[in-house]
């Protein structure tokens, strides 16, 4: 029973690392087009 429930807490870790990493991404990602968008209003 401890084991399973040490996978459980494990896994859910996991996921909530996931998403956080994805949403890391995802928003560095705006990030670029925004700078990007105003690199090319400046030429």
């Amino acid at each position: 029973m401890e084991i399973n429930r040490n996978k459980q807490v494990k896994k859910k870790e996991f996921t909530e690392l996931n998403h956080s990493i994805f949403y890391t991404s995802l928003w560095t990602n705006e990030q670029m087009v925004v700078l990007f968008r105003h690199k090319n209003k400046r030429t």
